[in-house]
């Protein structure tokens, strides 16, 4: 089993899975030393493709040896000295090898699979964007962009044209569950860069996200208005709660962007009365408010549901705007 090939790759998975130790142990071997070889992310894609309806099991190891993989090539290239790279693998053909997985992931993110499948390939970008997005990951940022402008039709045209979230579908709302896991582990890791002069690379395309994000966050805001409109209820729909809950995730997703993008040179050379960044935490504050207000009504209405949740929203908010490195001196 030394060539590497399709058939040997998939033998290879499938005894990672062994209850016998010298077999797994084998594998590992195997898969290990075919790290070096170019070929190697392709064909195991190739693989976990194949065995997607012959051996679910083996095509999610394929999928977890990969993102383990990429995660050990990240780490040894930020730090040498306690991550020791693979010294078969040419140097030369990392790049041209991690170009291949970022186009192929990000493929794969756009189709349905199972939900385990769904949270290796999230993690799969998670670990590549620590380190390659977004300058050397444009096609990634793409995505999102086009993720959130599509997001925004949709909800448009499932509501009529209405400014608002009246309601969502089974599958607009997995559609967008989804994609909002997937710009959330992206910005997870830029947060990751605060303190990185690789950081520098998002401030060129925050605004861009700003601006895209916040278009969506307004129609779920207008929902959050509706649903609070009359009082805090005793209970909440499962729609409207999953509203509030994706409305939510929005808000944090605005809240980490804003952040990563707030550019100390920026804000040396403009206005801080005029910076976007600056006008999103004012409102972000008047909204905190709005939650404690509807916290205090739900205690007293003895609204249990809606009181969890608003707390959670609350927190939440909190914590973000806390992370914030400007927050004090707006506040103030």
């Amino acid at each position: 089993m030394s060539a590497l090939n399709p058939d040997n790759l998939q033998v290879a998975i499938r005894k990672c899975l062994s209850h016998n130790e010298i077999e797994r142990n084998q594998a590992h071997t195997y898969l290990s030393e075919c790290e070096s070889d170019s070929e190697f992310f392709p064909l195991m894609f190739k693989c976990f493709l194949a065995l997607q309806s012959v051996d679910f099991t083996a095509s999610l190891q394929a999928l977890i040896y990969i993102k383990n993989t990429i995660k050990r090539m990240m780490a040894a290239r930020t730090n040498r000295r306690f991550f020791k790279p693979n010294k078969s693998i040419d140097n030369s053909k990392i790049e041209e090898t991690m170009g291949i997985v970022r186009t192929v992931v990000l493929e794969l993110a756009q189709n349905s699979y199972d939900a385990r499948i769904e949270k290796q390939i999230i993690e799969i970008i998670g670990a590549i964007a620590w380190k390659d997005f977004p300058a050397k990951w444009e096609s990634l940022a793409q995505y999102l962009l086009h993720g959130l402008e599509s997001a925004r039709t949709q909800i448009l045209n499932e509501n009529n044209g209405k400014e608002s979230v009246e309601s969502l579908s089974p599958t607009l709302r997995g559609q967008l569950q989804k994609f909002i896991a997937i710009y959330r582990v992206v910005m997870k890791e830029q947060m990751r860069k605060k303190l990185q002069p690789s950081k520098a690379h998002f401030y060129k395309l925050a605004r861009s996200f700003i601006e895209a994000t916040y278009s969506l966050v307004l129609l779920f805001d207008s929902a959050f208005q509706r649903i609070f409109s009359s009082g805090v209820a005793t209970a909440l729909s499962e729609q409207d709660a999953s509203i509030l809950k994706i409305g939510y995730s929005l808000d944090k997703l605005v809240l980490s962007v804003t952040f990563c993008g707030f550019s100390p040179t920026e804000l040396a050379t403009q206005n801080e009365k005029d910076l976007i960044e600056v006008k999103l935490m004012r409102k972000y504050l008047e909204k905190l408010k709005c939650y404690m207000d509807l916290i205090q009504a739900a205690c007293k209405a003895s609204a249990e549901a809606p009181f969890k949740l608003l707390c959670k929203f609350s927190k939440g908010i909190f914590d973000k705007l806390s992370e914030m490195q400007h927050t004090e001196a707006v506040i103030i």
